[in-house]
């Protein structure tokens, strides 16, 4: 059974990838998709800059994460750790580095909502 579930990862490997909305969001921070990334937001989503932070709707939003990375393009960007304390709630750490070789502390809660989970504060922090 295992080399059955090994084989099947190998020869499909975004199956298992779309099972895990952090590896998505992964995926699109590294590749700047924002319009991606923004579907994966609430309708209104924290988004924490440095310090610098304020709730947004989705299109707001994206415009804000969009021109963060443009101006640090990621070098790497992955998860680090993952967690889920309570009622649907879930959250991650990252790490980002840029191409000026900055790193970023990344941090995502997420929350089931209907059945998809959804960015609810998405966290840069210069470390």
């Amino acid at each position: 059974m295992k080399i059955l579930i090994l084989l099947f990862s190998l020869v499909f490997p975004t199956f298992f990838e779309a099972q895990d909305p952090y590896e998505q969001i992964a995926r699109n921070i590294r590749e700047i998709k924002t319009n991606e990334l923004a579907s994966q937001f609430d309708n209104t989503v924290e988004i924490i800059i440095d310090g610098r932070e304020g709730w947004y709707l989705r299109q707001q939003a994206e415009v804000i994460v969009k021109n963060f990375l443009i101006k640090n393009r990621p070098k790497s960007f992955q998860i680090v750790h993952k967690g889920a304390p309570s009622d649907g709630l879930t959250y991650s750490i990252g790490h980002l580095v840029t191409e000026e070789n900055k790193e970023y502390a990344t941090y995502l809660l997420l929350k089931n909502k209907s059945g998809k989970m959804l960015i609810q504060q998405l966290k840069f922090e210069i470390q």
